[in-house]
């Protein structure tokens, strides 16, 4: 059991098979955290490192319902940034009240990390748009979409 217990510890991917199976805690796998909370807050900094170097882009392209989403990641430094955008119906707030998650997209707009176009569909054009004006000029070194 203590061994299981650091291998939990060391290997976040491990905690939820230990939690499961060693403690006997009901799990709900499809609401699992990527990582822990206490491992999340230990790798989020203050500030961001600069832009430098060659970016990389990757693009989800969402529905009716989820968010369009663009990361942009700089290898050199660490830098990674996530943008958001989806329709104004419904609003953000009450899409943050129908995902449980109260005012984050609002908190996401104000701080420039989300924003809306269209009514239910982002037109993915204008998302482009958007992203492109976000790398001040730089031209992606790789950009990758899911569709």
């Amino acid at each position: 059991m203590r061994d299981m217990a650091r291998r939990a510890a060391a290997n976040p991917a491990e905690q939820s098979a230990f939690r499961s199976y060693d403690l006997n805690q009901p799990q709900s796998p499809s609401r699992e955290p990527i990582a822990p909370p206490d491992i999340w807050e230990s790798c989020a900094l203050q500030e961001q490192p600069d832009r430098a170097g060659p970016v990389y882009v990757g693009i989800d392209l969402g529905g009716s319902v989820s968010l369009t989403a663009a990361a942009l990641y700089w290898p050199e430094t660490g830098r990674l940034e996530a943008y958001g955008a989806c329709g104004t119906i419904p609003t953000l707030a009450e899409r943050g009240e129908a995902y449980g998650i109260g005012a984050r997209y609002v908190e996401m707009r104000e701080r420039g990390e989300l924003r809306t176009f269209g009514a239910r569909v982002t037109p993915i054009v204008e998302f482009l748009h958007w992203i492109e004006d976000l790398l001040q000029g730089q031209h992606p070194a790789l950009a990758l979409a899911d569709q």
